[in-house]
């Protein structure tokens, strides 16, 4: 076997659709509030979690909606971090002197405890206490995630239409959230039966502001892919993890 030369190879750090983060039951309490889940969601610092989590080069901010940068219906939002209103949220939903929680988590993700301490801190300056309840990771898929009502998830990179109607539809399978909104529903109904681009565009970026202002997924970041790449082969100039392979040349 030939033996491997890393002076042969260059990286690139590319940005995908993969994201892992948080998700609250919004049929249970106190999650079952907009106000809990909209603090919840405010008090956290997503530059800092990625950068805790993946450091440098490690992913691009995400604002709580699954669609990536790299998607036609891609919305771009801002998600700063707001502890003032976070407390202002829980005083209205009536936790004025502050929340207690329990998050769900397991070491099957590497990043998971780390990310999970971060948020710990950052949530505790809004007055919300964050209990770690860390889990074996054998049977945590089947025992923990969609069955306890704060818990850490991850999903890999698909369409905007298949996240959305798979992860946030009302009565969808994988719907992690339990999210039932029949005029959120509405909005996917009538972007798939859009006939004009901008029509379906304008839907799912509806869409995606409705769960950033009410919705029950704090998702902080979206990973950014690593790809070695041997020196030989010329890629064309990429923002996004998909390679349009008809463009890719191999010199001898």
């Amino acid at each position: 076997m030939p033996r491997f030369d890393p002076a042969q190879f260059h990286g690139q750090y590319l940005v995908s659709g993969g994201w892992e983060g948080m998700v609250m039951r919004t049929d249970t309490p106190p999650f079952d509030d907009v106000r809990v889940r909209r603090a919840l969601r405010l008090v956290a610092n997503r530059q800092q979690m990625l950068d805790l989590a993946l450091g440098q080069n490690g992913g691009s901010i995400a604002c709580d909606s699954p669609v990536w940068p790299g998607d036609p219906y891609y919305q771009q939002m801002s998600c700063p971090q707001d502890i003032e209103l976070a407390r202002e949220l829980l005083a209205q939903a009536g936790y004025a002197d502050g929340i207690t929680v329990d998050l769900y988590l397991s070491d099957l993700s590497q990043t998971w405890v780390t990310l999970a301490e971060g948020y710990q801190q950052q949530a505790a300056q809004a007055g919300i206490t964050v209990n770690l309840n860390l889990t074996s990771s054998d049977g945590y898929w089947s025992d923990v995630w969609m069955i306890e009502p704060f818990t850490f998830t991850s999903r890999g990179q698909r369409p905007a239409d298949q996240l959305l109607n798979e992860g946030w539809r009302g009565g969808a399978d994988w719907n992690e959230t339990y999210w039932n909104r029949p005029d959120f529903d509405s909005l996917l109904d009538r972007a798939r039966s859009a006939l004009d681009f901008a029509g379906r565009k304008q839907l799912y970026a509806e869409a995606q502001e409705m769960l950033w202002m009410e919705g029950g997924a704090l998702i902080p970041y979206f990973t950014n892919t690593v790809r070695a790449v041997n020196n030989a082969v010329t890629l064309p100039e990429l923002d996004y993890d998909m390679i349009p392979w008809w463009e890719v040349t191999v010199s001898r």
